[in-house]
């Protein structure tokens, strides 16, 4: 979803509309923008003047994913996305800076996820994680963990 407003935004703006106010961009469009729509926008605002903001330091790249996952960003809320809306993110942050290296801090804050949900390896998109080891994650679970991974983002793309 991300990517795509960022694609729309570039198309109809030029690569310099992070510096057009939400006001005005909302008067373009002939409508009042969402909350959601708002963080979005303040979101890939600030990715395109700052990005390794969200590619270096574990907060700005969950305001990332909560974005990326159609939340309102809440700054006095930390949040912590499941799994699912994890790999969302990290493909979305991916689809928009496709040469951009992820810090270790953010492949940490991945891996604490993955094995809070029982992940005994990193499966696509999570190819910066390591270190992960549960001996308890059977074949089954791994291909089944891979799978919703995949409709997931199935799912978010038809967004």
């Amino acid at each position: 979803m991300l990517s795509k407003l960022k694609a729309t935004l570039d198309k109809r703006y030029g690569p310099d509309w992070p510096e057009l106010s939400v006001e005005t961009i909302s008067l373009d469009l002939g409508h009042a923008l969402t909350p959601t729509m708002v963080s979005q926008l303040m979101v890939l605002r600030t990715l395109g003047q700052h990005p390794e903001k969200f590619l270096n330091d574990a907060s700005y790249f969950l305001r990332f994913v909560e974005a990326a996952n159609a939340h309102a960003v809440d700054p006095s809320v930390a949040y912590m996305p499941n799994v699912l809306e994890l790999s969302w993110g990290l493909t979305e942050l991916k689809n928009i800076l496709p040469e951009a290296e992820l810090s270790n801090a953010i492949w940490t804050v991945c891996s604490y996820i993955l094995r809070d949900e029982g992940f005994g390896s990193a499966p696509p998109p999570f190819d910066g994680v390591t270190g992960l080891d549960n001996p308890d994650e059977t074949p089954e679970q791994k291909e089944s963990r891979a799978k919703a991974i995949r409709i997931y983002a199935i799912a978010m793309e038809e967004l």
